[in-house]
């Protein structure tokens, strides 16, 4: 069976635009030379499934998605699967190819319009649910990569979702040539139209996108998936959240100037989300804070989700910390407001490993009167909500 029938019991156009330069690409490439249309539609086909694989780990439901923006979008590569898996009407496509986007709309029957090489010179006509940039900041030089981003992340929707892909630091024949800075722009390409001062070949390092995306969406990677992508380019995914989400940092808390690399910390455990490192003024040797990113002055304010996750890190560490400084037992303390003893209005539990002797004395308890327990007990449950 060739390839026009496989596509054709599938019910996708096989038909390939001829100046499209992947399907181009994999004629002069030698593992995908002898089977071209094959290797481009598998290709394809292989975007799809990571996309798909992307949608689980974050929990999210394509169906439910009521528009897709897919950004530099060549001439359809990925777009016939597309439209098989959501309708044609909720797909807008973009590329400084003006017969790339021409052909989709016809052959496809999606919508779409010009794109140019300065983000500054675009105006996106929507706000997405999806926006889809495969291969793009793969070739970006640094004067469009970060100005990208922010417009795209801003083309999105609430709840909406940013996934994009990179040439990682495991992609380079030398890794050793990364700059300081984890962004290196290198003179060389596919393309045989676009100049090398717009277009070329781009290698980041993880640490660069997550400092890139802070900087410019106000918003933590959501997800990081390393060669995700062809089994080559990493993947980052950056949500927007709803409006009624939105807590920003205080400019004023010191763990938020920690979180924003403005303060130096000894950083035990770092993601998205979380961050624990060590405290400064430490009850014993490797007493550790554990906080949100988000500024949350205390444990009510706090999401039930992020509050298992923040729980299930502590399990995490825990045991590091305790062998590391040859501990067997700890306390795990968590102080609401001032009189509890919280220093810093931002929700922080301490994780303080414990020693024989080490002289740290908890609270000294009383005895409840007559009746008072039982009083106490009607008075909370008379609480609940």
């Amino acid at each position: 069976m060739n390839i026009y029938d496989l596509n054709q019991q599938d019910n996708m156009e096989a038909k390939v635009h001829p100046n499209d330069e992947m399907y181009l690409f994999f004629t002069t490439h030698p593992l995908t030379k002898d089977a071209p249309l094959q290797a481009y539609f598998d290709s394809g086909d292989s975007m799809k499934s990571s996309l798909l694989g992307i949608f689980d780990k974050i929990g999210f439901r394509m169906e439910g998605a009521n528009s897709f923006f897919e950004f530099a979008c060549g001439y359809g590569r990925f777009t016939r699967h597309l439209v098989k898996m959501i309708s044609p009407q909720k797909i807008t496509v973009s590329d400084v190819y003006r017969e790339a986007v021409d052909f989709q709309k016809e052959m496809f029957g999606v919508k779409g319009f010009y794109s140019e090489f300065d983000p500054a010179d675009v105006a996106i006509p929507e706000r997405y649910d999806i926006i889809f940039v495969a291969s793009l900041f793969s070739h970006l030089p640094l004067k469009t990569w970060r100005p990208w981003l922010k417009k795209l992340y801003e083309s999105l929707s609430d709840n909406g979702v940013l996934i994009f892909s990179t040439h990682g630091k495991s992609c380079m024949a030398n890794p050793s040539d990364m700059s300081d800075a984890g962004f290196l722009y290198c003179h060389m390409s596919e393309s045989k139209t676009h100049s090398f001062e717009d277009y070329a070949t781009t290698y980041v390092t993880s640490e660069f996108v997550h400092k890139a995306v802070t900087e410019e969406t106000g918003q933590p990677v959501l997800l990081e998936m390393p060669k995700c992508l062809w089994s080559y380019q990493d993947v980052y995914v950056v949500r927007k959240p709803k409006t009624d989400e939105l807590i920003t940092n205080d400019e004023s808390c010191i763990f938020c100037k920690i979180i924003a690399g403005e303060i130096p910390a000894y950083k035990v455990y770092e993601d998205d989300d979380v961050l624990a490192f060590l405290d400064i003024t430490p009850v014993n040797s490797g007493h550790t804070l554990v906080i949100p990113k988000k500024h949350y002055p205390n444990l009510l304010e706090l999401p039930e989700e992020m509050a298992c996750k923040i729980v299930s890190i502590i399990k995490k560490i825990t045991p590091a910390i305790l062998a590391g400084v040859v501990a067997k037992d700890f306390n795990l303390g968590l102080n609401n407001g001032k009189l509890s003893g919280q220093v810093v209005d931002h929700l922080h539990w301490h994780i303080m490993p414990r020693f024989e002797g080490d002289g740290y004395d908890l609270w000294h308890g009383k005895s409840y009167g007559e009746g008072q327990a039982e009083e106490v007990l009607r008075k909370i449950k008379e609480n609940f909500n």
